[in-house]
């Protein structure tokens, strides 16, 4: 799938991709439906109106419950079976092939007539507008649906006049009654012309195809789609009584070759004005067939890339991200039927033909798309609905009925037609191909006899759940691949499916750097996995909901549908033979319980009083091993806050393949679960699947959980699959909460008096309430019996990122898994793969309820060495995707490190366990058994190394930053006044703000030596609210995306881009002096930042140099030097910003006061 970032799609583009899709329908073809008489059509009409209203919102619905590229071949895969979603994908692509020749057959005919040619041309207009059409489709999205948008406006202003005219000539006495054509083929008449009616709106379903491209399908997708069908019902209904009521009359435009042309020439006359119209006309065409074509990519694509067609469907563009070849093989596919049908049985035929295969591949489809939405509702009654159909089963079992009654009319009126029977013969002869390439080619590596059985074993368990959702639902995990549920993802969060990003990229949706959403990648932005319950980064930032809520989340980009009970795709099982061969070859399934143990620290409770003092008096030795773990004192007993028999709480599920963990596979969707139905199910799992290994659930150790952990990722057997639980943020459970909670000033709850860990995230229309538990520097009053104890001390995870000492706590943006906790569910096995926080952040994580959680910490001094040794391990997937340490995918034993001398320490968390993660740490593990975790991350000064870092990194990769590293440091190093920081910490600061001083002075001299003369002064924002984030957010290079806070490139040709100072030179082939040079914080401000600093140190070291007061004299303490002062005064007298303060130093020498005051001023 795409990231938002390349995602273009809103209501409006829909809507003109839906309506245009349709609207030839209202040009041509229609009159043909004038067989069964004037009222006999309106008749006709409002039954098919029935249909495809009915159709329309039952794929609404589907397309936000499974929003990925396929539309009915995905809605069946889901809903019905991987048989069934072949077959139906394969009627959708008929549908669709034949409908784009139908219409390009229909624009050669109309360019003849217009011109005079005969129909030998007609072959060279099909080829000019297929080479034509597919080249824009190619091109790009955002051109496609810029043209579709134009191509469809035009054709309806076109309808809007000719309604508007003929209302002022119509006379349905006239034209109609005394032509005696209400119902001239009486009920035989009306049966003829049903089959006709459906071109009034066949094409409005192919609006779930461009879902990929749609930013939020959750709500434009719902929009887009009625509100296409209310507008053809619109226009269907006027065409149907404004073209048949005027003259000549609805017998003569029964038989007209372009009803509204001669309607045009009715209204307004025989002219040269009619003949202008004549050639805009062909609008509704050219709409329709540019609709299509784009339809069509996007559905071989879908389908290819899940390996039910060949793999080379999948391939994009190289510059543009288009499926170009599926573009090319459709069209090719198309124009190939239309010109052996034309030289066959020539045009007169040609048409009615295609035009049947087309309606059978509809209806075949429509049943699937139906059956699916009905079998979802039953089977999934509780899953997370975005938009929910208003008619629901009922309504999809009317339509299916009343699809089913259409097809028995287009069999009776065809019956005879020997052009109905070849395109009968054709149909099936398409149906007999595709299923002796599916059971020949296909399905052998899709499924096998233990698959089938694990599907119906599965289908006796949900069966089993609804029944009995508490008892133990077992089954064994040697001949199966099993299916169940590890780490949640809230459904109201802005989510997609993710996928294997290594078969195939989707499409791209817009252009590069454009923002969002997320999302992205796409360009390419890395797939992040969580941890399962806590196991994963709270803050992976390209996982949906991670990052502030103030903008759209980033998505990932790609979407592979995993059947999970399902064979792997063939290179994927070369992959992942690859991996284990060099897994067993070397590791040789080495002891792993051999790993060192990590630091583990027991603070008294003086100790416990002060969080940020007393990690940053542990640091130095912890961060030794990465990660450490902090056991409370005796008596913290913080109450949970989390009701797990809540059942508005639900969340999706993601899968996750444990015996796949070392070839980096990225995760699929899951089903939807409230707590205890997880709890449940993951306690039966972990109970039946150790009994099955031989091991009693109640007494195995923590170190043979590990052995056997290990085993299956080294070895890939037995298969394991699980359906892990994303993160869940706390802001989200309030949502499912607030109906219980009365707020009287302040945060409380009638049934949970008091909630830990999460309870400052309890909100009223979004607003954080820090103001009203700020977090007080220095020491707490420590009282562990006191509720009040628990809302506002900093080991609260709420509280902890806004503590004194953290630098978190100057961001005043929420940032969902940054200063905002998430919630982790976990089960056994469970995994959050290896991997660092963004932007090399400190993590906390707490362990709420549940069985123990092992975890390994790489060490900073070792994190380039595990790099190597990943990109030594499986190089094919760094080749595929250089951002791979970002995705969150990879879990490599510690013995396998270890060998190749990278250090790697462990612990095991219980509840009540704090671990700590420090910065450039890289960290993995998994969960035990059922459990539940909160993580948050923080900053302390000693960070900002470790920020260059990860920005650096981040760039290499084109990767966006939670944050603007380079704002982060300027706002520290101009507004603030540094007390967390010591004069070592300040030091750092100072480093990294003559790095960028040096760097922004090296570009612009070099720009100006080169020519550029443009040079543009915008004010900056220095503050670190949320509105100034957002904006860094937009600021960012085209190529790296590296927030340009301080200055940036632009260029006409490129004029939505920016570019770094590094990349000025690719931005575009232009000549540096056509280039503008935008600066927002130049040297100048740099250079005030850089003193104010080197002032505070200064003041710094001569206070450490003063004695504390004139009455308390320490002769011992040494005195500074002139040389310090006359340094310091030289620093003092340059010019400084008049806001700096004013700062007096007093000393006393030999017990004799003498007092030095200097003005910084």
């Amino acid at each position: 799938m795409t990231d938002d970032s390349h995602r273009y799609a809103r209501a409006p583009h829909l809507w003109a991709l839906g309506v245009g899709a349709v609207i030839s329908g209202d040009f041509f073809g229609w009159q043909s439906a004038l067989i069964a008489g004037f009222d006999g059509l309106l008749i006709i009409l409002a039954v098919v109106t029935v249909l495809y209203v009915l159709l329309s919102f039952s794929i609404a619905e589907l397309s936000t419950t499974l929003p990925t590229g396929g539309g009915p071949y995905v809605f069946a895969l889901h809903g019905i079976g991987k048989n069934a979603a072949f077959f139906a994908g394969l009627a959708e692509a008929l549908k669709v092939v034949t409908t784009c020749a139908v219409v390009v057959v229909g624009i050669g005919s109309y360019l003849n007539q217009l011109l005079n040619l005969g129909e030998a041309y007609g072959p060279i207009w099909w080829v000019l507008f297929y080479v034509l059409f597919v080249t824009l489709n190619v091109l790009g999205i955002e051109l496609s649906f810029r043209i579709q948008l134009v191509s469809t406006l035009v054709s309806v202003v076109l309808l809007l006049v000719f309604y508007v005219g003929a209302a002022t000539k119509i006379n349905y006495h006239e034209w109609v009654v005394e032509k005696d054509w209400k119902y001239p083929g009486g009920l035989d008449g009306v049966i003829k012309g049903f089959s006709f009616s459906l071109w009034f709106y066949l094409g409005i379903e192919e609006l779930p195809l461009a879902v990929e491209e749609t930013i939020e399908p959750s709500k434009n997708m719902p929009i887009g789609l009625i509100s296409s069908i209310f507008t053809l019902v619109v226009l269907s209904f006027c065409t149907v009584i404004f073209n048949s009521a005027i003259a000549p009359g609805a017998e003569a435009i029964s038989q007209s070759v372009s009803p509204l042309l001669d309607g045009y020439k009715t209204v307004f006359g025989d002219n040269k004005v009619t003949a202008g119209f004549t050639w805009l006309l062909i609008m509704g065409l050219i709409s329709s067939f540019h609709s299509f074509i784009f339809c069509m990519g996007r559905l071989l694509f879908a389908i290819a890339r899940d390996g039910y067609l060949p793999r080379v469907l999948t391939k994009l563009h190289p510059t543009r991200d288009t499926p170009y070849v599926a573009l090319i093989t459709g069209s090719g596919l198309g124009l190939a039927l239309a010109l052996v049908l034309h030289f066959a049985i020539g045009d007169a035929r040609l048409g009615s033909v295609m035009i049947n295969l087309a309606l059978i591949g509809a209806l075949v489809s429509y049943a699937f798309q139906l059956t699916a939405f009905i079998r979802l509702r039953i089977k999934e009654p509780d899953r997370e609905r975005p938009y929910r159909s208003p008619f629901g089963v009922p309504g999809a079992i009317v339509c299916l009925l009343l699809c089913a009654f259409v097809m028995v009319t287009i069999i009776y009126n065809g019956v005879t037609s020997t052009d109905f029977v070849a395109s009968v013969v054709a149909g099936a002869l398409f149906f007999v191909a595709g299923s002796i390439y599916y059971f020949m080619a296909i399905r052998p590596h899709l499924s096998d006899d233990a698959a089938a059985q694990l599907k119906q074993h599965r289908e006796n368990l949900l069966s089993d759940a609804s029944r009995k959702s508490h008892k133990s639902l077992a089954y064994h995990s040697l001949n199966f691949r099993l299916a169940c549920h590890s780490e949640f993802k809230w459904v109201n969060q802005t989510s997609t499916s993710a996928g294997s990003m290594e078969n195939a990229r989707m499409p791209r949706m817009a252009m590069a750097g454009a923002r969002q959403d997320g999302a992205t990648k796409v360009g390419h932005v890395p797939l992040s996995t969580p941890e399962s319950s806590g196991m994963a980064s709270p803050a992976s930032s390209d996982s949906p909901g991670v990052r502030r809520s103030t903008r759209t989340p980033r998505k990932r980009t790609a979407t592979s549908i995993s059947h999970g009970d399902v064979g792997l795709p063939r290179r994927e099982e070369k992959l992942l033979r690859m991996a284990l061969a060099k897994s067993v070859m070397e590791t040789k399934l080495e002891d792993t319980t051999a790993s060192p143990a990590a630091l583990e620290f027991h603070p008294t409770v003086e100790d416990f009083a002060d969080p940020i003092a007393y990690i940053t008096r542990i640091q130095p030795l912890a961060e030794r091993t990465g990660i450490c773990k902090i056991v409370p004192p005796r008596g913290w007993n913080p109450p949970f806050a989390v009701n797990f028999d809540n059942p508005n709480i639900r969340f999706e599920t993601r899968r996750q393949k444990i015996h796949q963990l070392q070839e980096g596979v990225a995760y699929d969707d899951g089903r939807v679960h409230t707590f205890r139905s997880y709890q449940a199910q993951a306690d039966a799992f972990r109970d039946e699947w150790l009994t099955s290994q031989g091991f009693d659930p109640r007494t195995i150790t923590s170190d043979e959980i590990e052995k056997l952990y290990w085993r299956i990722v080294q070895t890939g057997a037995p298969h394991v699959e699980l359906q892990q639980f994303y993160r869940l943020s706390m802001r989200t459970i309030w949502t499912s909460l607030k109906s219980e909670v009365v707020l009287n000033g302040q945060l409380g709850d009638q049934t949970i008096t008091v909630r830990l860990l999460c309870q400052l995230d309890f909100v009223v229309q979004g607003i954080r309430l820090l103001i009203c538990f700020a977090v007080a520097g220095g020491r707490e009053r420590v009282d562990f019996r006191d509720p009040e104890y628990y809302r506002q001390t900093a080991w609260n995870l709420n509280n902890l990122p806004e503590a004194y000492g953290s630098l978190l706590r100057h961001m005043h943006a929420t940032m969902k898994g940054i200063n905002v906790p998430w919630l982790y569910c976990g089960m056994l096995f469970a995994t959050f793969c290896w991997h660092t926080e963004d932007n090399h952040m400190y993590s906390v994580n707490y362990q709420h309820y549940g069985a123990s959680k092992r975890w390994y910490g790489i060490p900073s001094s070792h994190a380039k060495g595990f790099e190597k040794v990943l990109k030594k391990r499986v190089p094919e997937r760094f080749h595929e995707s250089p951002d791979l340490l970002f995705h969150l995918t990879t879990m490599i034993s510690p013995s396998a490190l270890q060998a190749e001398g990278v250090a790697v320490y462990s612990l095991v968390q219980q509840p009540g366990d704090i671990v700590l993660t420090f910065p450039c740490a890289y960290h993995g593990g998994f969960s035990e058994g059922f459990n539940c975790n909160e993580a948050s991350n923080f900053l302390l000064p000693s960070w900002i190394p470790f920020g260059r870092e990860s920005v650096e990194r981040y760039r290499e990769v084109g990767r966006n930053s939670i944050f603007s590293h380079d704002h982060v440091i300027y706002h520290f190093g101009s507004a603030q006044t540094l007390q967390e920081f010591t004069i070592d910490e300040c030091q750092m600061l100072l480093k990294e703000l003559r790095l960028m001083f040096h760097e922004e002075r090296h570009f612009r001299k070099e720009f100006e030596s080169a020519g550029l003369v443009r040079f543009v002064r915008l004010n900056a924002d220095v503050s670190l609210d949320a509105q100034s984030m957002e904006v860094d957010d937009v600021r960012q290079c085209f190529l790296c995306k590296h927030n340009v806070f301080f200055s940036a490139v632009m260029c006409a040709c490129k004029p939505r881009q920016l570019a770094c100072p590094r990349h000025c030179k690719a931005l575009c082939k232009c000549p540096l002096s056509d280039k503008t040079y935008v600066e927002w914080v130049g040297s100048d401000e740099l250079r005030y930042a850089i003193r104010r600093v080197q002032d505070i140190i200064q003041q710094r070291k001569l206070a450490a140099l003063a004695p504390p007061t004139l009455a308390e004299p320490e002769p011992d303490l040494p005195s500074p030097t002139d040389a310090v002062f006359k340094a310091y005064t030289r620093v003092s007298a340059r010019k400084r910003a008049p806001s700096t303060p004013r700062v007096k130093c007093m000393q006393q020498q030999q017990g004799k006061p003498a007092a030095m005051v200097i003005d910084l001023t």
